[in-house]
């Protein structure tokens, strides 16, 4: 599972003296400044957090304007305006600014990380002021080269697309757009190999898609804003294969952070000859059974009731291979065409939309904890959170600053100081523990215990840590950002 970028944008009046970058366009009477804030998304990552799955190397903007009276018309009519650029904020390196045109009924798309991509379609006639259509352009938008993805990711970051729609740009000193949110438009997979008596030695994506699309359609994300079904482009064919050698000392039985993905709709869409994507490991077993020669093993993408998954934009694959039993298949093309065979293996989906970055030891996992809780001021105020992990509710360890202790001794999930509460229990899903944190006093100027810290240690190994704090007035939701400086 992949995270969703969070993008705060606000408009400013300046003038290009005020403005610190790139202040190479004086602005003109019909255009405002843009300032757009990114909050730091989940890494993409299964191990530890790497900032090149989540950097933002280029933004640009596209400006649609729907037609009709009173922009009635729809998103997909939509006429281009322009393409601008945005540059980082000199001392702020997650704050953007850019220059657009006012203007009504606008819609404004982002694109991270595939300004190659505009030019080229630009160059090519594609982008017409008061002529393209959204619906014109969006089938242009498509990405290739799925092997440079992995070989370009310091340089040139991951591809990803977010939009505001039906927007007022007007004459006003400050107009604040809310929060954007961005999708990767890649899957990853990872491998982590658990198993003795086996040496990885390489690995592979087999039947991967050779092309996918930079933009999603808002229609296709569920409630959690996670896609729904893949979004394909026309001619997309699952044949690519990736492959892997480059194993460390540090990490001989993992590879993290190499394999990206386009969209795959296979199996589940019929008539299309696509196979679906899958991993194939190469490597040698020396167990009962085993020759101790190179074998080949495929391992699907898999849900918790075993059925085959599609790829989706921002998920991660995270494939940890608990056992083997014997040696694989002799040949990588037999192995591709073939199905599981004598490997024990779990598959942890995890999206970039969660809160926070997954850990995983063995064939355990914990993902989509909170760094931070905001409370209100009223004692008896909380807040809830789903965290997900494969562990016993028993393998938490829950510790609270500030004086605190578990009210009943023989009960280890509910833990409080003289301010702060903390009760877990299981979630109404599988794989998911109840995190209850509530205020026992009103909020008090100066308090010594706001805020607390609270640390759970998960299997005597992995460790999160939450900061607690009671605000003084009602603050923004914690999930969907808003307009106040609350840092959750």
């Amino acid at each position: 599972m992949f995270p969703i970028l969070l993008l705060q944008a606000a408009i400013l009046l300046a003038s290009c003296s005020e403005r610190d970058g790139n202040c190479d366009t004086a602005l003109r009477g019909d255009e405002v400044e843009i300032e757009m804030t990114f909050a730091r998304p989940a890494t993409y990552a299964s191990g530890d957090e790497t900032n090149e799955e989540k950097a933002i190397h280029t933004l640009d903007l596209l400006v649609f304007q729907r037609q009709g009276a009173g922009g009635s018309g729809s998103a997909n009519d939509a006429l281009f305006v322009e393409k601008r650029y945005a540059w980082a904020k000199s001392g702020s390196p997650d704050k953007y600014r850019s220059i657009i045109r006012m203007g009504d009924h606008l819609d404004i798309y982002c694109a991270v990380n595939a300004r190659s991509l505009l030019d080229a379609v630009e160059a090519a006639g594609g982008l017409v002021s008061g002529t393209t259509s959204w619906t014109q352009l969006r089938e242009k938008l498509v990405l290739v080269s799925p092997a440079d993805l992995a070989t370009n990711l310091a340089a040139k970051g991951l591809p990803m697309w977010g939009y505001l729609y039906d927007q007022t740009i007007a004459d006003k000193a400050y107009t604040s757009l809310g929060t954007v949110k961005l999708l990767r438009a890649v899957a990853s997979a990872d491998i982590t190999v658990s198993a003795g008596r086996f040496t990885l030695q390489k690995g592979y994506v087999v039947f991967g898609a050779d092309k996918g699309l930079l933009p999603f359609s808002p229609t296709n994300l569920d409630v959690t804003d996670n896609v729904k079904n893949p979004e394909i482009p026309a001619g997309m064919k699952a044949e690519v294969d990736l492959s892997y050698a480059g194993l460390t000392s540090t990490a001989p039985q993992a590879i993290d952070n190499r394999f990206y993905m386009y969209e795959n709709d296979a199996p589940l869409v019929t008539g299309t000859g696509r196979r679906s994507t899958k991993v194939v490991l190469e490597g040698i077993y020396t167990g009962p059974g085993g020759s101790g020669k190179t074998t080949f093993y495929p391992l699907s993408f898999r849900d918790a009731d075993d059925r085959k998954l599609q790829v989706k934009r921002n998920w991660k694959y995270v494939l940890v291979v608990t056992g083997v039993n014997g040696d694989g298949y002799p040949s990588l093309d037999a192995a591709k065409n073939g199905e599981d065979l004598n490997m024990d293996y779990k598959v942890i989906n995890w999206n970039g939309n969660d809160d926070d970055d997954i850990q995983i030891i063995g064939a355990k996992y914990l993902a989509n904890y909170p760094k931070n809780v905001a409370l209100e001021r009223p004692a008896a105020s909380s807040k809830k959170a789903l965290v997900k992990s494969n562990f016993d509710i028993g393998d938490f360890k829950l510790e609270l600053s500030h004086g605190g202790k578990f009210p009943d001794p023989a009960d280890m999930t509910k833990i409080e100081n003289a301010r702060f509460s903390v009760k877990i229990a299981a979630g109404s899903n599988p794989e998911e523990i109840e995190f209850t944190y509530s205020t026992l006093a009103a909020y008090t100027p100066s308090a010594t215990d706001n805020p607390s810290i609270l640390k759970v240690t998960v299997g005597g190994v992995l460790v999160f840590e939450t900061t607690i704090t009671q605000y003084d007035e009602t603050p923004v939701d914690w999930n969907d950002g808003g307009d106040q400086d609350i840092d959750i």
